[in-house]
């Protein structure tokens, strides 16, 4: 399992694609229609090390040798992060404040609790490792869920007793 970062992520509109690639066809480069450009640079291993904004701010991504980010930079802060010897990510630090997420799997790799300051999330499989259910003990919160003999989701049920329910066509859309 790979972590994402979301809390990293930075959306900028009216974005377009100028033709600025290098030779593994990664994107060096984007314009926007205002003439303002993002550069991005790669490491050795194509990964993306470096975006820099127009407005000479920038995302700095440091990975470990297996590819898992370890930490990440923006005008925001700094998020670094943790891995067990199976690759999964077991601690995220918020360098600025100091804040931690610890995460926790069970042997079939399956994250099985989340916690930090504000939250304690427990997850709980059935048998065919399909999420059951999610309760977040601090904020009191719960999700349940079902799912149909193809396994794909037809009920979530909220701990307020709202239901969603997702139906399939014959094509299963």
């Amino acid at each position: 399992m790979r972590n994402k970062l979301c809390s990293l992520a930075r959306l900028v509109p009216n974005f377009r694609l100028i033709p600025k690639q290098n030779a593994n066809s990664e994107l060096k480069a984007k314009k926007d229609f205002e003439g303002n450009m993002t550069a991005v640079s790669y490491d050795t291993k194509t990964r993306t090390k470096k975006i820099s904004y127009a407005d000479g701010t920038e995302n700095v991504i440091v990975y470990d040798e297996c590819g898992n980010v370890l930490n990440a930079t923006n005008e925001s802060g700094s998020l670094s992060y943790i891995y067990d010897k199976a690759g999964f990510l077991t601690k995220e630090t918020d360098e600025k404040t100091g804040e931690n997420v610890n995460y926790f799997y069970d042997k079939a790799g399956r994250r099985t609790r989340l916690l930090s300051k504000e939250r304690d999330i427990s997850y709980n499989y059935g048998k065919n490792s399909e999420l059951l259910a999610q309760k977040d003990r601090a904020k009191q919160l719960e999700v349940s869920y079902k799912y149909d003999i193809s396994g794909r989701e037809i009920e979530r049920r909220f701990g307020n007793g709202v239901k969603q329910l997702t139906f399939y066509d014959k094509a299963g859309r």
